[in-house]
């Protein structure tokens, strides 16, 4: 089917080509377009209308079939083309359901640009109604934008405040990177760190032994939108590697390596300004305790890791996607 239809806003369409069987023919589409654009009257030539919107159908031979759809102005000019699945069997062989779907098609993209989703150039006319009651239509609000969500990722740096146990009681840093997807209202994240803590000492009549801590850390969390920011209670798991080096009072020396898993519950705040975040939260944690002991009476006591503890830290991160 070779079809032109003329759309244009001094309330005429101009049509010409087309075959009594194309699918769609042209009165399928005249009507579609009729049921959509009632303001416009609609008649059969060839000859260009000034001020004219050019609708142009072109089949195009398969497998599997298709039409293409152009739009043009009065001079030829083209203004938008689709491409259209063809209705099965062909032109001659589609069935008229599927001929009137095609119609309806294309009358919704001479539609939608008519009414400037595709192109700012034509208004859409005023009703009917409005019309006969002399009264002017308000233009209906557009659309309320769906909320769309957003991935971010950070690298992260930090310190925290870990309390609980003989030794470790005091400062960690850690570094790590965020990753988290939000729309407006709410989201989700995750993040990844490892720090260190500092050197934890302990002394005893026969001997003495440093622990070192490197904790390691998964944490997920739900992203809330509250006030200027945005709330994140989530769940941590992580492992403490401990590395424990003694020396006792005989000269020998020797190193130990442990390990202490641990599950946090978290609560944090979260404050973003650009590409940069601050993050504030605090932390209650369950772990798997370990105590250096077999080093005389006062040494089961003197390194060791908590049962439970609570750690309140501040991080701070740069977005790079």
């Amino acid at each position: 089917m070779a079809g032109v239809l003329w759309v244009f806003y001094a309330l005429t369409v101009t049509v010409s080509g087309g075959a009594p069987d194309d699918c769609p023919s042209v009165p399928q589409v005249m009507s579609a377009i009729k049921g959509r654009l009632p303001e416009a009257s609609l008649s059969w030539q060839a000859s260009p209308v000034a001020g004219g919107l050019q609708l142009v159908l072109r089949p195009r031979s398969g497998p599997p079939p298709a039409l293409q759809v152009d739009l043009l102005d009065d001079a030829g000019q083209s203004l938008l083309r689709r491409v259209l699945p063809g209705a099965s069997g062909g032109a001659r062989g589609g069935r008229m359901s599927d001929c009137l779907a095609l119609a309806e098609t294309i009358a919704l993209i001479v539609d939608r640009y008519v009414v400037q989703v595709d192109s700012p150039i034509v208004p859409r006319p005023p009703s009917s109604t409005a019309a006969q009651d002399g009264t002017a239509r308000q233009p209906e609000p557009p659309p309320t934008p769906t909320p769309s969500s957003t991935t971010d990722a950070a690298v992260v740096v930090g310190a925290a405040w870990r309390s609980g146990g003989d030794a470790l009681e005091g400062f960690e840093a850690l570094a790590g990177i965020d990753l988290q997807r939000a729309a407006r209202e709410r989201g989700a994240g995750a993040s990844l760190t490892v720090g260190i803590a500092p050197t934890a000492e302990g002394r005893w009549s026969t001997g003495q032994a440093t622990l070192r801590r490197i904790p390691v850390r998964l944490g997920t969390y739900l992203s809330l939108k509250a006030g200027a920011g945005r709330l994140e209670p989530g769940l941590n798991l992580g492992v403490d590697a401990l590395l424990v080096n003694v020396t006792e009072s005989s000269g020998t020396r020797r190193t130990i390596r442990n390990v202490s898993p641990n599950v946090e519950a978290a609560f944090a705040y979260r404050l973003r300004g650009g590409i940069y975040f601050a993050r504030g939260g605090m932390a209650v944690g369950l772990a798997v305790p370990y105590r250096l002991g077999g080093l005389g009476a006062q040494a089961d006591s003197a390194v060791s890791t908590p049962r439970t503890y609570i750690r309140v830290g501040l991080e701070t991160g740069i977005y790079f996607r």
